[in-house]
């Protein structure tokens, strides 16, 4: 079709001297992580679906499903700085297998894709050849199938730029539900509209529109060099009078958030601030789940007698992860992690190595956001009462020893900061 007729994909050479060295036996898949152009895929890193047969010590589970390599899939995406997305399927197995199984592979290559991609990329390695080759699949076309496209091997990554913004989160919201999940969604509403509406600057510059990004960056190009960006979101301005409303639950979020993301040399300042917008939502709302997910590892236990049904905490305070950098010593570009304040490195660096299947020893982590203060535990967390009226001046940072909300923060001013304040008082 129209939309993938004509493209090329660009693989960084190093990630294909990995493949073709690789002892693993196949089949098996992988995710291709990349960034599509108007007329080019650029892949930078391939990540092989880890077995669960490793993972699971050998229990039932060890037959490998596309539900596991789309599973994967999220799990390596979360981990993207913006810019970067899942953009194909490694497929590694027989020739005359592979051809079998083409409708199978679009089928789970359009599982992996997020809805704004048009198109993705298949690579398919022969297990007993060991050669390569790529295709194209458009997804407005459920008849094109698989069609093979040109592929060209070069080292091009540590030429892109890396861009990188601090944002400041001073928000809360009265809302009401039963679910933690539901009532911080509905708190961030606000925030996302706002910064989805978001106006950015380059090195001190206005980005506009389809302006090309190498204007504004002049000659700051190379990922080792960080260009500074910021953004300005806009807050919504209430047209009716405030009104009273009854609610169940206020939910806080305060701190600061950094984020970044990767572009190709010939990308537009539209597509950049995009890139960073798309960075900063999935970082907050992927925080977000995993704080609920702890919440409900900590508290699911506890039932009401009557029902059956979990009991509403009636007070609840904590910490949203931090964000780390993943370096790898195979690629220049970094990739990102979240861990709770009281996970350490080696925690953070054993999920990331089993995830991506690397060795231990060319995997890094360093903190990109500080906690100054281990999470206060449950019997620590003061009444309401103890509580100052008054909130941090918006734009800003807490300061050292400043409560906000329930939560005591210290913050240095080089110190990066995301706290979450969940209280909810709900009546069983």
């Amino acid at each position: 079709s129209d939309s993938t007729m004509g493209r090329t994909v660009v693989l960084e050479e190093g990630e294909l001297n990995r493949l073709t060295a690789s002892t693993r036996v196949g089949p098996y898949t992988g995710v291709l992580i990349g960034q599509a152009s108007e007329q080019k895929d650029f892949v930078v890193l391939i990540f092989p679906t880890p077995s669960l047969k490793e993972i699971t010590g050998g229990e039932k589970l060890a037959v490998d499903g596309d539900w596991w390599v789309e599973e994967h899939s999220k799990q390596v995406s979360r981990m993207l700085p913006g810019g970067l997305v899942v953009i194909g399927l490694l497929v590694c197995c027989p020739s005359e297998e592979f051809k079998s199984q083409q409708a199978r592979s679009c089928g789970l290559l359009s599982k992996m894709l997020t809805q704004s991609q048009s198109h993705g990329v298949v690579l398919h390695s022969c297990s007993k050849s060991r050669k390569y080759r790529f295709y194209s699949m458009d997804r407005t076309d459920s008849q094109s199938g698989l069609r093979p496209t040109e592929m060209k091997a070069q080292a091009f990554t540590s030429g892109w730029y890396k861009l990188e913004t601090s944002v400041v989160l001073d928000t809360s919201a009265y809302t009401t539900g039963t679910k933690l999940e539901e009532l911080i969604q509905s708190s961030l509403q606000h925030i996302l509209k706002g910064t989805h509406e978001a106006l950015g600057t380059v090195n001190g510059q206005l980005c506009r529109g389809g302006q090309p990004l190498a204007k504004l960056c002049g000659d700051t190009q190379g990922v080792e060099v960080t260009v500074p960006v910021k953004l300005y979101i806009t807050k919504d301005s209430p047209s009716d009078p405030p009104k009273i409303v009854e609610s169940s639950s206020l939910v806080k979020i305060a701190g600061h958030i950094k984020s970044y993301a990767y572009m190709h040399p010939k990308a537009s300042c539209e597509e950049t601030i995009t890139a960073l917008r798309c960075d900063l939502e999935s970082s907050i709302l992927n925080r977000c789940r995993a704080f609920c997910e702890d919440c409900q590892e900590d508290d699911g236990e506890e039932k009401d007698a009557r029902g059956g049904k979990p009991k509403p905490a009636p007070l609840q305070g904590g910490q949203l992860p931090r964000r780390v950098q993943v370096l790898l010593s195979t690629s220049p570009l970094l990739l990102t992690d979240y861990c709770f304040p009281d996970e350490d490195e080696e925690e953070c660096k054993s999920r990331v190595v089993e995830l991506l299947g690397a060795d231990p020893s060319s995997v890094t982590i360093q903190p990109l956001e500080n906690f100054p203060l281990p999470p206060p535990s449950k019997e620590q967390t003061p009444h309401p009462s103890d509580t100052p009226s008054s909130s941090p001046s918006s734009g800003a940072p807490p300061a050292n020893n400043q409560r906000v909300g329930l939560v005591p923060i210290a913050v240095g001013l080089a110190a990066i900061l995301v706290a979450a304040v969940l209280i909810w008082t709900m009546q069983t």
